[in-house]
């Protein structure tokens, strides 16, 4: 029988790329799933940056979670909170005053009076000046009533009207900036907002609203400078030092934005955004206890708030506990379906606890959110690889390169993918982009030339493994493909030289089989056996089936004189091509190698139906033939054998194969 090396694996694909704001309800009445949802939406939408128009849309919702749970004590503290806000100091002090009715027990009771008293008429000193009377005051309510009800075109015109009757009230000047940014008319509602501090210095809410505006446009220095005049204006305002710190944030100046969040919480213990961005502050700068502590307060306060559901998912997962990091990230996506990087960790977790069905629906999800989401892209080719799905991963990796023409991972693992379903020609232009992006891209140069070599052009392939062990004397891969290249030339003695780097970097059982090889073609057998055994024992240390490598150790084995140490050698191989066979039905070395294992093993009559099974899938075998001659001339069949035996020496002449040649003569000596 003639020796065989196992088929080659592909290189591995590049590893998995892997990766953004008070206290609980007591025994007051609880809050039905609808009002918890009203609550939260209407946390998120203050914590999209705090304006007159966002604040107006907050307090919608939490109207709507107040008349969904009139007995609850959350929504009317939130309640009063956004109305304080925007001046709405009387419904303000009565959202809290019933708050405090609900729960007069709360930890923050004695704040929230103090709140209620800075509301009243007598601690008002910075309030907007009531409206004026007549034409300019009726304006001004028509146009508050219509921009609480989104009709912001309709309500700037009261305000117009307003201020073409009293063009000193800074309030309506206010009013119709906030109308303004909401149309879009940006460079109008600056304008009107630097006009309304003009007229009223310490007017605390046009400083906001005109820090907003230049945050929009990323004028960052001076929207700090305008978050600073509305702390001086009203320092005990939480809102101001949070959006100060949304400006650093913005910046990447993680740890100048930490002071302004803990500031507003001084201010604010229960602001829900403010912790959510602390918690995410403390990330980026590695505090992953105190981001995960950050969090878990703004959960405490609203356990359905999605950014912050999301944050302490993602720092669990980060931490490497995704089956803890499951539920909020589960969370974060029921309270907000749309949230795309919610969808994505959720994917991530999934992939790492091996659910791949249920990763790829993620991913999918977060890619349908987002189409332009690289990492979804990537992460689902990455999936759709581990689950075997080579197309699915295909595609995905195709999405990825579409959205960053120049990914280098998403390229590689392209070509990758393409080399597994037996495509190098496809294989390689991904490959090739890849190294253009990426010249010192271990892992794509050597897919390259794994493509190359499958192409048949072994100088180019040379090039690429050279460069790639290069650039990494530590890459495996390419020791052993440059080990093949060599054996493929008949130039053992270097390829040795490569194999045997390979195996001293990752002795698995091809690397470990092959170097046995160079050293039997050397005319080394002790030492062929020696890695032959290595190798067997690899693989069955893996859980695979080294079948080849038992039966390459036995052959050498015999070839030396050595029948007892070869024959637990056959045995095994013998019992591990059973078992490859009845994985694989339609292969016909299978039964081929079990066949000869049982020539060797002296049961010639159980070879016989094992060679013929191989022959009736592939008539050419000049192994089955040689196999079932030889199995013949033991059990007397000489006429049979010698038929058997002469056919299978003409193919193996056919095919150049001089040891099948050479051992077919053999047993053709023993009839004559």
């Amino acid at each position: 029988m003639t020796p065989r090396r196992p088929a080659a694996a592909v290189l591995v694909a590049a590893a998995v790329a892997v990766f953004a704001a008070a206290s609980p309800a007591r025994a007051d009445a609880p809050l039905p799933p609808e009002a918890r949802q009203a609550l939260s939406d209407g946390q998120q939408t203050l914590g999209s940056a705090p304006s007159a128009v966002t604040i107006h849309a907050a307090i919608r919702q939490f109207e709507r979670a107040r008349d969904l749970a009139p007995g609850a004590a959350e929504p009317w503290y939130y309640l009063g909170t956004a109305q304080a806000a925007v001046g709405q100091r009387e419904a303000a002090a009565a959202s809290l005053a019933r708050y405090l009715e609900l729960r007069p027990d709360a930890g923050d009771a004695e704040a929230v009076r103090a709140r209620i008293r800075s509301l009243q008429p007598a601690g008002a000193a910075a309030a907007a000046p009531a409206p004026a009377a007549g034409a300019s005051g009726d304006a001004v309510e028509r146009g508050d009533r219509a921009f609480h009800e989104g009709r912001y075109q309709e309500a700037a015109g009261h305000y117009a009207r307003a201020l073409a009757a009293a063009p000193g009230d800074h309030r309506a000047q206010y009013q119709l900036g906030a109308c303004q940014a909401a149309l879009g008319q940006d460079a109008a509602a600056e304008a009107s907002y630097r006009k309304a501090v003009a007229l009223s210095p310490r007017y605390h809410p046009a400083w906001l609203d005109l820090g907003h505006q230049l945050s929009k446009a990323g004028r960052w220095a001076e929207a700090l400078d305008a978050y600073r005049q509305a702390i001086e204006a009203k320092p005990g305002d939480a809102r101001a030092y949070y959006d100060a710190g949304v400006v650093e944030t913005s910046q990447g100046r993680h740890a100048e934005a930490l002071p302004w969040y803990l500031r507003a919480l001084e201010r604010d213990p229960r602001f829900v955004m403010a912790h959510n961005n602390l918690g995410g502050t403390y990330a980026s700068l590695g505090r992953r206890e105190e981001a995960t502590a950050a969090y878990r307060r703004a959960l405490e306060a609203d356990p359905g708030h999605a950014f912050a559901n999301r944050g302490l998912g993602k720092q669990l997962l980060d931490a490497g506990r995704p089956a803890e990091a499951l539920p909020y990230l589960e969370r974060a996506l029921q309270a907000d379906p749309a949230f795309a990087m919610a969808a994505l960790d959720l994917g991530l977790a999934r992939l790492k606890l091996g659910q791949h069905d249920a990763a790829a629906a993620a991913f999918r999800k977060a890619a349908a959110l987002r189409p332009g989401m690289r990492d979804a892209w990537y992460n689902l080719g990455v999936t759709e690889a581990e689950a075997g799905r080579l197309e699915a991963a295909r595609d995905a990796y195709r999405k990825a390169a579409e959205v960053d023409p120049n990914d280098a991972l998403a390229l590689n693992n392209l070509g990758s993918v393409l080399l597994d379903l037996g495509r190098p020609a496809e294989a390689r232009a991904p490959l090739e982009r890849a190294v253009a992006a990426s010249p010192t891209y271990v892992k794509a140069r050597g897919n390259l030339g794994l493509a190359l070599l499958r192409l048949g052009q072994g100088p180019a392939a040379a090039r690429q493994l050279e460069e790639a062990v290069r650039l990494d004397p530590g890459y495996a891969a390419g020791h052993y493909w440059l080990g093949r290249l060599k054996l493929d030339a008949n130039d053992p003695e270097r390829a040795l030289r490569h194999l045997l780097r390979a195996a001293e970097l990752d002795p698995r059982e091809g690397t470990l089989h092959d170097v046995g090889f160079c050293y039997g073609e050397l005319g080394q057998a002790r030492r062929a056996v020696e890695y032959y055994e290595k190798a067997a024992a690899a693989g069955e240390a893996a859980g695979q089936a080294p079948a080849e490598s038992h039966l390459m150790a036995a052959m050498t084995l015999r070839k030396l004189g050595d029948e007892a140490r070869a024959r637990p050698h056959l045995e095994k191989a013998a019992a591990h091509f059973r078992r490859l066979a009845q994985q694989d039905p339609r292969d016909p070395d299978l039964p081929c190698r079990e066949g000869w294992a049982w020539v060797y093993l002296g049961q010639p009559a159980r070879a016989v139906p094992l060679l013929e099974a191989s022959l009736r899938l592939k008539a050419d075998s000049g192994d089955a033939w040689v196999g079932l001659g030889a199995a013949q001339l033991e059990l007397g069949q000489r006429a049979q054998a010698r038929e058997s035996l002469q056919r299978g020496r003409a193919l193996h002449q056919q095919q150049g194969l001089a040891e099948g040649v050479e051992e077919a003569d053999e047993y053709l000596a023993k009839l004559r």
